[in-house]
């Protein structure tokens, strides 16, 4: 079809990742630098653009039958936002990747999934050592990795993943359940009792009792995170 003469058009950097296997790997690279900086034209920022399909770069770079992890890794560092752009067929660099069967294909999946999950984790988990331990499942992911095992080791790190982020957030919603809890107990105290000698002012100048630990434990008990928290569930 006519699509498939003119897929290229204005996309230099695209018809270099779909022509990549024909050439060296070093002559690959020395291409991208002169498209990305020495062309006539501006091309860096279609390292972003879809062409005919919907893909990028990155798509042709996971489908390509001779894969080029050097190349890849520079697509990846200059556009990391394109690992998870969908295309005309509905599927992401990451998709085309764990299905890539060609020897070294192992390569790409480790780089793109790496990219994927760092990017996924870095504000969303806050945890160091939950980090950690999906950073090693992912370089778990053997460069020689059959296809079945490889699809079974990234939908363990995906099951991980949303498991900390789901208790990363019901954690951060029970803290913020108990300081509401305390704040409620402390001020409608002061407002029936004298404040005691053991006291302390806050920087707005009012005067609140400290909580002992005993107090502190009743009121995370009584904070209503039990009843809340698997209602709020439902919708993350």
């Amino acid at each position: 079809s006519e699509s498939l003469f003119t897929r290229f058009e204005g996309l230099p950097i695209h018809q270099l990742c779909y022509f990549q296997g024909h050439y060296s790997k070093k002559a690959s690279l020395k291409d991208l630098c002169w498209c990305l900086w020495l062309g006539a034209e501006p091309y860096y920022p279609t390292l972003k653009k879809p062409d005919k399909f919907g893909m990028t770069p990155l798509h042709i770079l996971a489908l390509s039958q001779r894969p080029n992890a050097e190349l890849c890794t520079e697509v990846l560092k200059l556009a990391p936002e394109t690992i998870a752009t969908a295309d005309k067929f509905r599927r992401t660099p990451v998709e085309y990747s764990l299905r890539n069967r060609a020897p070294g294909g192992g390569d790409i999946v480790h780089l793109i999934y790496r990219e994927l999950v760092d990017s996924q984790i870095r504000d969303r988990i806050e945890s160091m050592k939950w980090k950690d331990e999906l950073m090693k499942e992912v370089y778990a992911l053997k460069r020689d990795m059959p296809l079945a095992e490889r699809q079974s080791q990234v939908n363990r790190i995906t099951f991980l993943r949303l498991k900390y982020e789901l208790m990363e957030q019901t954690s951060m919603l029970e803290m913020s359940l108990w300081k509401s809890a305390m704040i409620a107990v402390k001020y409608s105290s002061i407002a029936k009792q004298k404040v005691k000698k053991k006291s302390k002012l806050t920087e707005h100048g009012s005067v609140i009792s400290r909580p002992r630990e005993a107090e502190r434990k009743a009121y995370r008990v009584h904070s209503g995170a039990q009843i809340i928290i698997p209602q709020v569930i439902l919708f993350l």
